[in-house]
């Protein structure tokens, strides 16, 4: 028992003035922003520049990706939904009403994610209705909107998370 005591005292789960949340925090939005529909960001770059057989295998992923998600959100649509709200507002009222510092930190990692996961749906229902000569813009215009809403998203957490540190009386370590 005093080894998991010192491995938590070493990793310190606290909440934003934690590393490993920054790690996590990193890890995630680079996760999301590598695939787009489950294309790799270079495979759409390729055809972009007109490599035809890059663009071919990035159509074919991004309509295997676009159906599974389309079939997805008909099958459990509506109770992803339900779920996520409860789960968001639950994390809400606990970290920000209730002050929990790992509920806001958690909060500012599952939020983004509900973000990401709209766009990446809305993308999946019009991609039958796109254009094949247009689809390859529409997936780095979806890239770009993840770029976009993860620069804002990161400076949010970064000003809450110097907010919290402010309020917060350190530690003498």
């Amino acid at each position: 028992m005093q080894f998991l005591d010192h491995i938590i005292t070493v990793l310190d789960f606290s909440a934003f003035e934690a590393v490993w949340y920054w790690v996590l925090f990193a890890l995630l939005w680079s996760h999301w922003t590598q695939t787009t529909l489950g294309v790799p960001f270079a495979m759409i770059r390729c055809a972009e520049l007109g490599d035809e057989t890059a663009r071919s295998d990035a159509l074919q992923l991004a309509e295997i990706t676009a159906r599974d998600l389309r079939s997805l959100n008909a099958q459990l649509g509506p109770v992803l939904v339900t779920l996520l709200e409860l789960i968001l507002g639950f994390l809400a009222a606990l970290g920000f009403y209730y002050d929990s510092p790992l509920a806001q930190s958690v909060f500012f990692l599952v939020m983004p994610a509900v973000g990401v996961g709209y766009l990446r749906t809305r993308l999946a229902q019009a991609w039958p209705q796109i254009s094949p000569q247009d689809q390859i813009r529409a997936l780095m215009r979806h890239r770009r909107r993840l770029k976009v809403l993860g620069s804002v998203l990161i400076f949010f957490t970064a000003i809450w998370g110097v907010f919290f540190l402010q309020r917060v009386p350190q530690s003498p370590l």
